[in-house]
């Protein structure tokens, strides 16, 4: 299996990831999501979010197509996504969620080492 090929595998395998992360955080329990008050910060940060999270998988599809953008923007994308993980509240941490932070670090380190230290730097030059 080639390089090309094991890099679009593991940009799918980002993308499935973000859809059972989303999956999962819809099941979220009652009780945990009334915990939080409604405010207009908090209002805003979810629509800042939102946006953050179209922009990220329009992103992993310039990855995947090799577009040099996508290269481009990768590594400050994820930047911003500490960033907003570090404004969103987290009163409790669960197992699952501790899980899913780390299959995600580990996803993006993966994404981040194939994007600068093999040759698939080299499929992202502007021809």
């Amino acid at each position: 299996m080639n390089l090309e090929n094991i890099f679009k595998n593991v940009i799918k395998i980002e993308i499935l990831f973000l859809v059972i992360i989303f999956i999962v955080y819809s099941f979220v329990d009652v009780e945990y999501a009334e915990s939080y008050t409604s405010s207009t910060m908090e209002d805003t940060l979810y629509l800042w979010a939102l946006i953050y999270l179209v922009v990220y998988v329009v992103n992993l599809y310039f990855l995947y197509k090799f577009k040099p953008i996508g290269k481009t923007l990768y590594l400050p994308l994820l930047i911003l996504g500490f960033i907003f993980l570090t404004l969103f509240p987290a009163e409790k941490h669960t197992l699952l969620d501790l899980t899913i932070e780390w299959i995600s670090g580990v996803i993006n380190g993966l994404v981040i080492a194939l994007l600068y230290f093999t040759d698939i730097k080299d499929k992202f030059i502007k021809k």
